[in-house]
Parts: C-alpha cells; structure tokens; sequence
C-alpha cells in the first residue's frame, strides 16, 4: 500500500470516531512517519502531549500529536480492513 493510500485510511477511521471524542480529537494533529522511533518496534502509534485529566490552570502547553507508524501497521494487517 502506499503513503496517499495509508494516509486516507488514517482520515476514515478519524472521520468514524464517535462524539464526543471526535471534538476532543479535531484539535490534535495526527501524522504518519514510516517507523517508529528506534527501539520502539512494534509501536502503531504515540500520543504526544498532555493528557486531557492532567491539565491545570492557564500553563502553557506544547501542542499535542498523534503519530501513527505506517510501517509497523502494514506488517501486522493482511489487509485495509484490519
């Protein structure tokens, strides 16, 4: 499969999440990198930030991500259902 394809099923499966996650989610960039992280194998994916229940006051905050590594899918899914 190649990135445009990968890319576009990462958009469906964010267009099905359900309210009210989806709000929550519309803020969090997600992006797709090929591997994960060195010693890292096996990871699909890395929240980056500060969870939701751990935010206080009016601190500021690095911008939350979402990676997916495309590669690490690929090679545990036999097809684009999975």
């Amino acid at each position: 499969m190649n990135r445009q394809r990968f890319e576009q099923l990462v958009r469906d499966a964010i267009d099905a999440v359900p309210e009210p996650f989806v709000r929550e989610l519309a803020r969090v960039p997600v992006l797709v990198q090929d591997e994960p992280p060195p010693g890292e194998s096996g990871l699909y994916g890395l929240y980056h930030g500060v969870a939701l229940d751990e935010r206080f006051g009016s601190e500021p905050l690095e911008p939350s991500t979402i990676t997916i590594y495309m590669r690490t899918l690929l090679d545990h899914c036999e097809d684009e259902i999975e």
